[in-house]
């Protein structure tokens, strides 16, 4: 039986889509979840739990409250592990809000969500108390990443520091804390070789169904510029490439995308078939589905 650990489960509301989308999907929580993984054992699969963070919009644009729900979580339901937003550029008031989510449900790691919470990914560098608590406490770091074409696409953005090189750079300089880069890393080319040469740096597998379904300005929106040539190939060609080739065994972690890849779609058991259904031998698949994800920090309290 193939098991599987969720890194990237969102949980909570998405209030950007529930006021500006009501027609689309945007919610995730304890109804949700027993939803997928009742689909998800239906075909077989073992469902280890998931990492579970809140969305990246919320009404006021902090993140305490929504980390308060999903701290609420763990002791309601089994082999959940939180992960906490973070607003990095907030200095010891980001430590302070880490330590009071904390104190509900310890955490395994942070989410950085740097467009909606408006800072730079490499605003976590500076603030040496957090990284300090990070360490301390044994934290992981996920990172969400855009494509570059914000300002084009999605001019409400604040211009960030938000690419998958500036999120490679926070990895190398953070080189004993796991970071987490979303969406393989937007299929950067240059950001895919140096994860694989940087211990501590990892890959989620989130929005890779997207490819040739999510198109923004009429081309895949998952893509950098330098990754289009990769994303034109399709999931399951890239996903073999990225073991093959840019030898990521080791560094994808499998996560899902719901209720984003509704948006496109699909759903859950979609996520999970594309790995499932890959060229690859069941070793592999397994660093995949769940090992890497326990690997980098982010294994719950199984019970």
């Amino acid at each position: 039986m193939t098991k599987i650990y969720d890194a990237t489960r969102l949980w909570g509301v998405d209030y950007w889509a529930k006021e500006n989308k009501k027609e689309w999907a945007h919610s995730s929580g304890t109804y949700e979840w027993h939803l997928h993984k009742k689909a998800l054992q239906g075909k077989g699969y073992e469902i280890l739990g998931a990492a579970i963070m809140p969305f990246p919009s919320t009404p006021d644009g902090t993140f305490l409250n929504a980390n308060r729900q999903v701290g609420a979580v763990p002791g309601k339901e089994t082999n959940l592990a939180p992960i906490y937003a973070v607003q990095p550029n907030g200095g010891a008031k980001a430590v302070d809000e880490l330590a009071v989510s904390d104190e509900l449900y310890q955490s395994v790691g942070i989410k950085l969500w740097p467009y909606l919470g408006k800072f730079n990914l490499d605003d976590l560098l500076s603030n040496d108390s957090l990284v300090k608590y990070l360490k301390e406490n044994k934290k992981s770091v996920l990172m969400h990443v855009g494509n570059g074409r914000e300002k084009i696409t999605r001019p409400v953005f604040p211009d960030v520091r938000a690419t998958p090189d500036v999120a490679i750079k926070c990895a190398m300089e953070l080189n004993d804390i796991p970071v987490i880069i979303a969406h393989v890393a937007r299929l950067c080319p240059r950001t895919l070789d140096l994860v694989r040469e940087t211990p501590n740096a990892y890959l989620d597998l989130s929005g890779l169904t997207s490819l040739g379904r999510w198109k923004e300005n009429g081309e895949d929106g998952l893509p950098v510029d330098a990754g289009k040539t990769l994303a034109s190939l399709g999931p399951q060609a890239v996903l073999h490439r990225l073991v093959t080739e840019f030898g990521l065994e080791d560094k994808l972690v499998f996560g899902t995308t719901w209720p984003f890849c509704s948006w496109w779609g699909i759903d859950v058991v979609d996520d999970v078939e594309l790995i499932e259904g890959a060229d690859l031998t069941p070793s592999i698949k397994e660093k995949l589905f769940w090992r890497n994800a326990f690997n980098c920090g982010l294994k719950p309290e199984l019970v």
